[in-house]
């Protein structure tokens, strides 16, 4: 039970970082 919950937090926080990556991060990546 709470390995399936820390692979859902796991994979939450990944989602959280990528959706960042998407919406601006990605711009700002490209100034750098």
């Amino acid at each position: 039970m709470t390995d399936i919950l820390f692979f859902s937090f796991v994979l939450g926080y990944y989602d959280e970082k990528v959706m960042l990556l998407h919406r601006g991060g990605k711009s700002e990546f490209l100034k750098m």
